[in-house]
C-alpha cells in the first residue's frame, strides 16, 4: 500500500459525500446546537469551581492508561490500539477501560512485555497472559493483529518511538506510515460503489500520543487539529440519545433488538460517517460560537498547533467519556452491534 497523502482529508470528504446520500441516519442542526451550548456551559461551570484545575476534561480522564517513560508509553499506545476494538459481545466483561489497564499491568510487571520480538511470536496463550489469565472476544484476531505490529516495528528497530520520530511532528504522515505499516489499521469500506475511510484506530494511536505527552517531546505534530474523530460505537450511542443523530425506524429496532449491524452495510456506515460529521460541526459550534479553548491538560501545545480551539479528536474525548460513564451506569439505550476489527 503506498502512503496515504492526507488520510485525515479522505475521512472528511468521504464521510461528507455518505451523509449527503444517507437514507437510514440523519442529523438534527438544532439538537447539535443546544448540545454545544451545553458543553460550552458545562466547560464554564468546571472552570468555574475548580480555576487552576490543571487539566480539565481531556486524555485518560478515567485514569486506566499507563504513565511513565516516553518511549515505552509509545509502545504500550501502539499495542492498546492495534487492538483496541469490538468490547460489546463479552456483556460488560470487557470495556475498553478493561483491556488499557490489563495492558497496563502487564507493563509494569516487565517493560520488555512489548517488545517488538515478544509480539511477532504472541500466541492465544501468551495473550492471555497478559490479561491476567481472562480471554476477551475476537482473540485469534488480536492475537494477529500484535504479531503484525511486532513483525512491522522490525522496521523500527522494534520501537513505536522510532516510527513516531520518523513522521516529522506531523501526525498525517504518521497514519499514513502506520497505514503503510500495518493492514490491520486500514479501516475503509464502500458505500454505494464510492470508497469511505474512517481510519480509526490509526487515527486515535496518534491523538493518544499526543494526548498522552500533552502536546510536548515526541507528542509534538504541528498539524494535530487535522485529526478526525474516531468513529465507533460510543459516541454516535451519545449522539443518538442526545436527538442530534436520527435513525430510521428499522435502525432503531434493530438496534434495540441488539440485531447485528453488518459491517460495511448501509446502516453501519451511515452510523459512522454522521458520528464524523456531527463532531466536526459541533467542534466548529465549540470554537466559533463559544470560544473553547483545548482541553487544559494540553492547553499549551495544542495552542501552539494554530488550530484557534478545541479540535475533532478532543469533542470526541469528552463524548466518549460521557456515554462511556452513562453506558456503565446504564442510563443510556444500547449501542449498535457490528463484529470488526476496526472499532
Amino acid at each position: 500500500m503506498r502512503a496515504v497523502a492526507n488520510p485525515c482529508e479522505l475521512v472528511r470528504s468521504s464521510t461528507r459525500l455518505v451523509c449527503s446520500r444517507a437514507a437510514h441516519v440523519s442529523l438534527h442542526k438544532d439538537k447539535l446546537r443546544s448540545m454545544a451550548d451545553r458543553l460550552a456551559q458545562d466547560n464554564r461551570k468546571r472552570l468555574a469551581s475548580n480555576p487552576r484545575e490543571e487539566d480539565g476534561v481531556g486524555w485518560d480522564e478515567l485514569n486506566v492508561h499507563f504513565v511513565g517513560r516516553e518511549e515505552l508509553m509509545i509502545q504500550y499506545l501502539l499495542v492498546l490500539d492495534a487492538i483496541n476494538f469490538c468490547f460489546w459481545p463479552s456483556e460488560g466483561a470487557w470495556e475498553y477501560s478493561d483491556l488499557s489497564l490489563c495492558l497496563r499491568s502487564a507493563l509494569l510487571k516487565d517493560d520488555k512485555a512489548f517488545s517488538a520480538s515478544r509480539l511477532a511470536a504472541m500466541t492465544e496463550e501468551s495473550f492471555q497472559v497478559l490479561l491476567d489469565g481472562r480471554t476477551m472476544p475476537l482473540m485469534k484476531e488480536r492475537t494477529r493483529l500484535l504479531r503484525e505490529v511486532g513483525e512491522g516495528l522490525q522496521q523500527y528497530d522494534g520501537e513505536a518511538a522510532n516510527l513516531v520520530k520518523s513522521a516529522g511532528k506531523s501526525a498525517t504522515v504518521l497514519i499514513s506510515k502506520v497505514l503503510d505499516l500495518f493492514p490491520g489499521f486500514r479501516d475503509q469500506t464502500k458505500y454505494k460503489e464510492e470508497e469511505v475511510f474512517f481510519y480509526k484506530r490509526a487515527q486515535i494511536f496518534v491523538g493518544d500520543v499526543w494526548g498522552s505527552l500533552r502536546g510536548r517531546g515526541l507528542g509534538e505534530f504541528d498539524d494535530i487539529s487535522s485529526l478526525t474523530m474516531f468513529a465507533d460505537y460510543r459516541v454516535p450511542q451519545l449522539l443518538h440519545a442526545e436527538g442530534v443523530l436520527s435513525y430510521s425506524d428499522a435502525l432503531v429496532a434493530k438496534i434495540s433488538a441488539g440485531q447485528i449491524i453488518e459491517a460495511g452495510s448501509e446502516e453501519e456506515v451511515e452510523l459512522r460517517a454522521w458520528s464524523v460529521q456531527a463532531v466536526e460541526q459541533l467542534a466548529q459550534m465549540l470554537r466559533e460560537d463559544h470560544g473553547l479553548p483545548h482541553v487544559r491538560s494540553i492547553q499549551v501545545a495544542a495552542d501552539a498547533c494554530g488550530c484557534g480551539g478545541m479540535t475533532s479528536s478532543e469533542v470526541d474525548w469528552i463524548l466518549w467519556e460521557e456515554g462511556e460513564q452513562k453506558h456503565i451506569e446504564k442510563l443510556i439505550a444500547p449501542h449498535h452491534r457490528t463484529w470488526t476489527t476496526f472499532y
